[in-house]
C-alpha cells in the first residue's frame, strides 16, 4: 500500500517560494495573490511496516526545526491549490534520492517495481481569484507541461480526507504490450542496416507513435524484421522517452 508524506515549514518560519510566487505572479501576469504557502509531497509506492513509515519522516525527511509533516493532507487554509507532479515515465531524480536514503537509513531491499515519487501542492489565498487564474500560474509558472501535470482545486470541491489523492506516475509497459497496433511498412534500404536500426526505428517511433509493433521489409537484406517500440525502447535503457514525447 502506497503512503504519502506531505512536508511544509512552519508557520514562524517565512514560506520564501510562496513568497516568489505571489510576486512573479504579480509582475508577470498582473494576478494579485495575498498568499501562498507550499507543501512538498512524497508518494512511497514501498512496502513500509508502520514503524519503518515514520522512521522514514522523523530520520530522513522533516527537519523538526524549521518543518512540520504528516502522512494525513496538510490542513492550511487555501482558496485554491494546485497540485503539481510529474508526468508518467520522467525521471523523478528527487524520488530516487529519497529512495535511496531510505535504503541506507531504514534497511529496505526494495523490488524492481518500487519507487518514490516527488510532487508539490500549492495553497493559494486571495479573495478575487479565479479558476483561469490558477490555470494560467499553474501552466505557465509553477509547471513544465511537457515533463509534469498538474490538478487545480477550489476550497469549495476539495476533501481534507481525501487530498489530492493516490497519484502514482508509474508505466506499465506490460498493459501496453497488450494493446500494440500492427502496421506494415516497406523500404529500400541498400546496406547501412546499423542506420535502420538506431535511426529509422526512431524516426517512426516519433511519426506512429509507441503503441504499434511494426512490421519492416528492407529489400532483400532482411525480411519482416518486427520491431515492438516498447520492447526496442525498453532493452535500450530508454523507456522512460515515450512519456516526454507523447504525455497521458
Amino acid at each position: 500500500m502506497p503512503h504519502q508524506l506531505e512536508i511544509t515549514v512552519k508557520e514562524t518560519v517565512a514560506d520564501v517560494e510562496g513568497r516568489t510566487i505571489c510576486n512573479k505572479a504579480a509582475d508577470y501576469f498582473g494576478i494579485q495573490i495575498d498568499s501562498v504557502r507550499t507543501i512538498s509531497i512524497l508518494t512511497m509506492d514501498v512496502a513500509l511496516t508502520d514503524a519503518q513509515k515514520e522512521a522514514a519522516a522523523e530520520q530522513i525527511f522533516i527537519n523538526p526545526v524549521t518543518q512540520q509533516g504528516t502522512f494525513e493532507p496538510l490542513d492550511l487554509p487555501f482558496d485554491w491549490s494546485v497540485w503539481v507532479g510529474f508526468r508518467p515515465g520522467v525521471k523523478d531524480t528527487a524520488g530516487e534520492t529519497a529512495l535511496e536514503a531510505m535504503i541506507d537509513v531504514l534497511g529496505l531491499t526494495p523490488s524492481a517495481d518500487e519507487a518514490v515519487y516527488t510532487s508539490k501542492r500549492f495553497c493559494f489565498s486571495g479573495a478575487n481569484l479565479q479558476r483561469e487564474d490558477m490555470e494560467k500560474v499553474a501552466g505557465e509558472l509553477l509547471a513544465n507541461d511537457i515533463i509534469q501535470q498538474w490538478r487545480v482545486f477550489e476550497k469549495s470541491e476539495w476533501s481534507p480526507q481525501e487530498g489530492v489523492g493516490m497519484v502514482i506516475p508509474k508505466v506499465d509497459l506490460q498493459h501496453h504490450r497488450n494493446h500494440l497496433r500492427d502496421l506494415n511498412w516497406s523500404i529500400d534500404c541498400p546496406n547501412n542496416l546499423k542506420l535502420l536500426e538506431d535511426h529509422f526505428v526512431l524516426t517512426l517511433y516519433l511519426l506512429v507513435g509507441w503503441k504499434h509493433r511494426i512490421h519492416i521489409s528492407v529489400g532483400h537484406y532482411c525480411l519482416d524484421r518486427k520491431y515492438s517500440l516498447i520492447d526496442y525502447w525498453s532493452n535500450s535503457g530508454m523507456s522512460d522517452l515515450h512519456s516526454d514525447l507523447y504525455p497521458k
